[in-house]
Parts: C-alpha cells; structure tokens; sequence
C-alpha cells in the first residue's frame, strides 16, 4: 500500500477512535458473539465510506491544486506572452474603463500600465475627435457584439503612425457582453511602404506617358512644354524651367518656363558658367542646393526680378552624345524640397527629353535652313529678274544713243551730241544705282551680327541729303529737319542707305513740289522711332503690306520703281534690331518709320 494511502487510513482510525469510542466498544464491553459480528460490520461500513469519503475529498483537493497550478503557469505565461507583445493589447469593461494593458499599449500614450487601468478615453483624449470617434467604436462593439477592424493614425513621439485595430466583445459564461478587447498593430512602415510603391507605379505611369508624349512630336515648344508640365505633376513644385545653351554665344537662354513671373524668366540669357545652371551646363554634373542662401553660384537676379524668394533649386543637365545642350530646373520656396529620390526620378526624364530636344532642334534647324534656302532661291529669282529687265531699260537707251552717235557724230549738232551724251550718263548712273543696291542687299545678308555704336544722326541725314542734292534740285524738293536728334544705336553706313531709300522715294512719289519732314520720336520703351512723312498721293492700303518685300512692283505711283529699296531698308533693320513701317491715306500723304534701339 502506498504510503500517501497508509498515512491517510491511519489518520481515519486515529478519527474513529475519537468520535465513535471504539476502543469501549471493544475492551471496556467486549461483545458477544452475537453483536460483535454487527458491531465489527457497521464499523467497517463506517470506516469504508469515511475512507471513501476522505480519499474523493483528497482526490478533489489534489485536482484543484493541479488546476490552480496549471492556470497559474497559464496565466503567468500568458502574462510574459501580453507583455513581450509588440502590439498593444487591452480590454475595457461596459463603462469602457481599461481594465488590463500591456506594456506596448501603455507606452503609446507615455504611461505605465498601473497608469492607465482604469482610465477612460475621455482621461486620454479630452473632447477631441479621437475621443469621439473610439467612444463610437466602443460602443457599438458592446452594443452589438460585432467585432470590427478600423485603422487609426495617434501621434508618437512627434511621429504620426498608422495603427490597424481589431476590437471584439468580450462575455461572461452565460454569454452577457462585458466589455471588449482590442489589439492595435503599428502598420506605418507597411504603409509607408505600400506609399512607396504606389508613388512608385505613379511616377513610372508618368515617366512612361512623358515618353510617349515627347516621342510623339518633333516641335520645339510642345516638346518643351511637356517636359515642365511632367516635371510639375510629379513633384508639385513652384515652378520649372528648360535652358538651352545658344552654340553661337555660349549662353544659357531659357527656351520655356512653367510658373508665376514666367513671363520674365523667359527669353533670359546668362553669361556661360552663371549662376546655378551655368556651373551644371560646364560640369554636367545634377545639383541640388537645399538653400540658396547659402550657394556661392546661385544668381540672385532672379529673386529681384520675379518677386519671388526661391530657396530650394534642383538642376540636371540635359545631355546628349555630343555634349550637354543645356539644363532641365526646377525650383521651390520651401528650404531643403528636394531629395536624392527627386533627382532619381527627374533623370531618367531629363535623358528621355535631351533626346527629343536634340530632335527638335534638328527639324528646327533643317526648317530654318529650308525657309533660308528658300528665300535664297526667291531671291535669286529677284536677282535674275532684276538684271533681264531693271537693268535692260536703262542699258538699251544707252545702247541706242551710242548707236546713233556712232553712225550719225558728224553731222549732228552740239546740242544734239550733248543731250544724247547726258541720256547715256543718267542711264548709266541709274545702272550704277541698282547695282550697288543690289551688292548692298547681299552685303546685309551675308553679315551675321553687326556691332551697335551711337548715331550721330544729324551727320548721317546731312550725308543722305548731299547724296540726293540732284534730285532735290531736280523736283525742287521742300526738306524739313528737326533742331536735334535723340541718341539712337546703329550701323552708321547702314542707317544712312536707309535714309537715303525713304528720302529718295518721298520726293519722287511726293507732291508738286515735294513737302517732305523728317523727325523721330523717343517711344516708352526707349526704342527711337524715326519718320519721314511726305505730301505725295498716298498708297493704298492693300499695297502698304507689299512694300517691303523683295524686289516687289506696285502699281499707279510705284511703277517708276525698280523695287530694291525698301526690301534693303526691311533688311538692315532686321539686322540691327528694329523695325520698320508704313502709315499712308490716300490723298494725304505717307509717313515711312524705322526704329533703332535708344543709346
């Protein structure tokens, strides 16, 4: 018998012994035979079901021992368990009071767990939406019984963070709702990441589409245009810019800009290596400059001439094979905007649109070429008609007065002889004339760029007015100068021809006799408009838009023309920077303008 058992009957016949005076039964009055066997039986019967008895009540006992043990280990495994969680779990009774926490939950709202049982979400959050919103939450998971999954966002030390939150109801053994429990997951960086790729996708869906849109044209400014505004959809910024570098010059001009004060920025030229996007043209390295403030290289004209307080510049050149043809800019007016990841993005972009902008200059270049070549061409024609009929009406005059004089010298008079000779002279000059203006026209446009100097204006008409004193004398031309001219920029040789053309035309086509007035007017830009105004029979307003073209006849008083003078006047102006123009009524006269840049 084990001994557990021995101790246990032992413990009974010492408890028999006790109550039942069993020792009196046997020794003070021993039985007979009769009653000692009924004696003996209930005793027997006793001690078995009290043994019975004690032995269930032991079992019992040694059970629940177990059961408290094994739930102890249970509960204080389930402790560390709770306690070594990552999430944050709790439970809240009815009055939505928490009643247990972890560590991690505690830690969210800067508290110890001791801190935070029996507290509200009003103690937390106050009358805040927050507090609205989980007391709503609360609520209708006790009320129903359903469980729910929301996500919350709470900031953690000065960090937002995403939270994904299960809460389930929690009951009784009779199935009655007594509060809930919640476990909260921290899913920023799951977030943050599911974030990161869908930028990710977007910004490929838009670099993607960015290429198929620069592939799909082969214009300059829409090529230019799609860039900036891709550069705007994907990184939001104040504004952006597309420089090319100018092979003739050097420069950097910007060619296309997207942003407030656009107007201002475009057409700017810096000098090579200026500013921000000199330095990254002549390196062909990306930059990004956090502050402008603090950048030896940035150039602060800008700020002073667009308002704006530009802080924070990314800059990437745009390269091809045979060298970087400029910069792609953008710019912001918050300080440090840009990031690495920014730079990586913009690239692959910057390299898709070098290539397009090279393209386009190529087509630009090839359609500039082909309207130079074709206007070549058309000049060549001008040229070739030119000399078959403005030279031959002069030439066969003095081909016939030669002729005549020849055969006919002697026995002509002097007078004769004389005005046949002063014929063959005045044709000649006249030939002479038109094929100077002719070199004159090719003259000016063979000349690239011309250097500008100050006018001495008045020496410059006194020059054109003795060049024509013949046909001024001729007509008995009436000429009226001002007392002084404004300083105005120019090729001096130049701006007499041009001179020389209006004045020639003004007393040929004028009245009788010929009233003309020179002047000029200093215009609000500072550009200086010269005039000549005569008192001729006026050109009708559908000719005005034909007298400046090459070699062009027009009818009624132009006809005497031989049509080279003004297409040379149209094309000097071009080349020093002005304009010219036309302002004529019929019967009321003319008045032919150019303008020069003022000095």
């Amino acid at each position: 018998m084990p001994v557990a058992q021995m101790f246990v009957l032992l413990c009974i016949l010492v408890w028999l012994n006790e109550t039942m005076d069993f020792p009196h039964l046997l020794w003070e009055a021993p039985p007979t035979p009769s009653n000692w066997r009924e004696a003996v039986s209930e005793t027997a019967l006793i001690v078995i079901i009290g043994c019975l008895t004690i032995l269930r009540l032991i079992h019992s006992i040694t059970e629940q021992a177990r059961t408290e043990e094994a739930l102890q280990k249970s509960e204080e495994h389930l402790r560390a368990v709770l306690e070594s969680a990552r999430d944050a779990i709790f439970t809240k009774d009815r009055a939505g009071r928490y009643t247990h926490v972890n560590t991690a939950c505690a830690t969210l709202f800067g508290l110890t767990t001791d801190e935070m049982v029996g507290k509200t979400n009003f103690d937390l959050f106050a009358h805040t939406v927050a507090w609205h919103t989980r007391e709503e939450m609360d609520r209708k998971v006790m009320e129903t019984g359903e469980a729910i999954t929301i996500e919350e966002t709470k900031a953690t030390d000065g960090v937002m963070r995403t939270f994904h939150v299960v809460k389930v109801p929690l009951r009784d053994i009779n199935g009655k709702i007594t509060g809930l429990c919640g476990i909260a997951r921290d899913i920023t960086t799951r977030k943050q990441a599911e974030e990161r790729l869908r930028r990710h996708n977007s910004e490929l869906t838009l670099l993607n589409r960015a290429s198929q849109a620069l592939n799909s044209t082969l214009d300059m400014d829409q090529v230019l245009t799609t860039v900036l505004e891709e550069v705007r959809h994907l990184l939001d910024i104040v504004a952006c810019s597309v420089w090319l570098t100018d092979p003739a010059t050097g420069e950097l001009v910007c060619r296309q800009v997207i942003g407030p004060q656009k107007e201002i920025v475009h057409g700017w030229r810096l000098a090579p290596g200026q500013g921000l996007a000199g330095w990254v043209a002549q390196t062909g390295e990306s930059l990004i400059v956090p502050d402008t403030h603090n950048n030896e290289h940035y150039f602060g004209g800008v700020d002073q001439k667009t308002g704006l307080l530009l802080r924070s510049i990314l800059t990437i050149p745009l390269r091809i094979k045979r060298g970087v043809i400029g910069v792609l800019q953008v710019v912001d007016t918050e300080i440090a905007r840009f990031k690495p990841a920014d730079l990586m993005l913009l690239e692959p972009l910057a390299n898709s649109a070098s290539i397009a902008i090279d393209n386009a200059r190529l087509v630009e270049a090839m359609h500039q070429h082909t309207i130079e070549l074709q206007a070549r061409n058309e000049e060549l024609d001008a040229y070739a008609h030119t000399v078959a009929h403005d030279l031959k009406n002069p030439l066969a005059p003095i081909v016939g007065f030669a002729d005549v004089l020849e055969t006919d010298y002697t026995t002509m008079s002097k007078e004769e002889v004389e005005r046949y000779l002063h014929m063959i002279a005045r044709n000649g000059r006249k030939m002479s004339n038109i094929i100077d203006e002719l070199l004159l026209l090719a003259e000016v446009r063979q000349v690239k760029k011309v250097a500008l100097i100050p006018l001495e204006m008045a020496t410059i008409v006194a020059e054109a007015l003795q060049r024509l004193a013949l046909i001024i004398e001729e007509h008995q031309a009436e000429i009226t100068l001002p007392a002084t001219w404004p300083v105005a920029l120019g090729h001096p040789l130049w701006v007499e021809e041009v001179w020389t053309n209006y004045l020639n035309n003004a007393i040929k086509y004028g009245g009788q006799p010929p009233l003309v007035e020179l002047g000029a007017t200093v215009q609000a830009d500072g550009d200086v408009c010269f005039w000549v105004r005569d008192n001729g029979d006026g050109i009708p307003l559908e000719e005005q838009a034909r007298l400046f073209t090459p070699f062009t006849r027009l009818a009624l008083t132009r006809a005497k023309g031989h049509g080279l003078g003004l297409s040379i006047v149209r094309r000097i102006m071009e080349k020093l920077g002005g304009h010219v123009g036309v302002e004529s009524e019929i019967g009321r006269g003319s008045v032919f303008t150019f303008t020069l840049p003022g000095g």
